[in-house]
């Protein structure tokens, strides 16, 4: 009978302790994926920017000559997230685009301007 009793005690010891292993196991899984999402989010981001830049350069040289002064505010229904927006605008002397890019990351509506030489000449 005390044999018995002596098993049960060690069996409920290693339930409890592949319990708490499990769930310190979930707690470092949790942590490793938010890394993840986080890095996805970013890679995600940067590339949406990088293609709405490349799109409203090429848009841009082809098209330089019909922009109006105050810039043209590009359709992009279906290129990007709901939420991206791309602003054109040719300015100064030398010729050269501003590229005025809206995309979400995360929680956060992130806008970033960048500045291109113009090649083709408007």
């Amino acid at each position: 009978m005390i044999n018995r009793r002596g098993q049960n005690g060690f069996t409920i010891i290693i339930v409890l302790f592949l319990v708490a292993l499990a769930g310190v196991a979930m707690v470092l899984l949790t942590k490793g994926s938010n890394t993840l999402l986080f890095d996805l989010q970013r890679v995600q981001y940067h590339s949406t920017r990088r293609n709405l830049t490349a799109s409203a350069l090429a848009w841009a040289e082809v098209n330089a000559d019909k922009i109006p002064p105050d810039g043209k505010q590009l359709i992009l229904d279906g290129l990007a997230s709901p939420e991206a927006a791309l602003h054109v605008t040719v300015e100064g002397d030398k010729p050269e685009i501003r590229i005025r890019t809206t995309c979400r990351f995360g929680r956060k509506l992130i806008k970033k301007d960048s500045r291109h030489p113009l090649r083709r000449k408007p």
